[in-house]
């Protein structure tokens, strides 16, 4: 299983509060930052160029290719006022 990226709000990703809404994923979109992923049947899935995201549980979470798009991942989170955490718990 690849290594995943919270955009979470939480203390750590895996708690269960606040959360990233509903809303402010769907802005998200329609704003242009994220765009509609094809062959994706939710809307709960999106990208930004070779970056899916999904939004799971109050977090969005993705698995980058590589540490070049962490830069791109924490600017996202930056739109909503959220903070990035990796799965081992590191904030970037």
């Amino acid at each position: 299983m690849a290594y995943a990226i919270h955009i979470t709000r939480k203390d750590t990703w895996s708690d269960k509060e606040p959360k990233i809404t509903q809303v402010e994923w769907d802005s998200l979109q329609a704003k242009g930052i994220l765009e509609p992923a094809p062959n994706y049947p939710s809307e709960l899935y999106a990208k930004q160029g070779n970056v899916f995201y999904y939004y799971h549980h109050g977090d969005i979470v993705c698995k980058p290719p590589d540490d070049a798009y962490i830069q791109k991942i924490k600017e996202v989170a930056s739109v909503i006022g959220a903070k990035v955490q990796g799965d081992d718990g590191e904030f970037y």
